[in-house]
């Protein structure tokens, strides 16, 4: 099983590669930075099937959470950074492992 971790997944760009994705078989993972500031614009990203993640990269501890979320799945093969913050990610992925 293949594995993605999409960025900015909830519109543009990144909610059509989520859905390219989906459409091949991955299994994604789509983070919004909160349901309540998103406008509704979260909608189309829950309507695809993708697995949904609220982070905010600016908050350390939820940062955290979401890569403690990724890591019960294991491997990823795909990473969209479509939200700017990859930099955050990595480092705390790094420290955990």
């Amino acid at each position: 099983m293949c594995g993605s971790y999409a960025l900015g997944a909830n519109r543009g760009i990144g909610l059509q590669l989520v859905r390219t994705l989906l459409q091949r078989g991955y299994t994604v993972w789509g983070t919004i930075r909160s349901q309540s500031k998103q406008n509704g614009s979260a909608q189309d990203l829950y309507e695809t099937g993708a697995k949904i993640l609220e982070v905010d990269y600016l908050d350390e501890q939820s940062i955290i959470n979401a890569v403690k979320s990724l890591e019960s799945f294991g491997k990823l093969d795909v990473l969209i950074n479509n939200g700017g913050r990859l930099a955050l990610l990595v480092e705390y992925a790094s420290i955990l492992t």
